[in-house]
């Protein structure tokens, strides 16, 4: 099996001033940081201790079924009546 994340009810994006002037870091080894505020990574934390999993992976599941979830919501399919 693998992640099993329980849905919940989508939460407004805030982004701050700050998330927008540097929002990624990129380190030596191809790897980013991503700036949070303190709420919002509290959040994240919380939501992944119920579900058992570090916050990191469930950052990674948030940010690839958003990706997702943009990608068919631009698909020509999702426009036709």
């Amino acid at each position: 099996g693998g992640i099993q994340i329980q849905h919940h009810v989508p939460v407004p994006v805030r982004i701050s001033n700050d998330a927008t002037r540097r929002p990624w870091v990129r380190n030596s080894d191809g790897l980013i940081g991503v700036a949070l505020d303190e709420c919002t990574l509290q959040e994240l934390k919380a939501l992944a201790a119920q579900q058992d999993i570090p916050y990191q992976i469930l950052m990674r599941v948030f940010i690839l079924r958003g990706i997702e979830s943009m990608k068919q919501a631009s698909s020509p399919r999702a426009h036709a009546v």
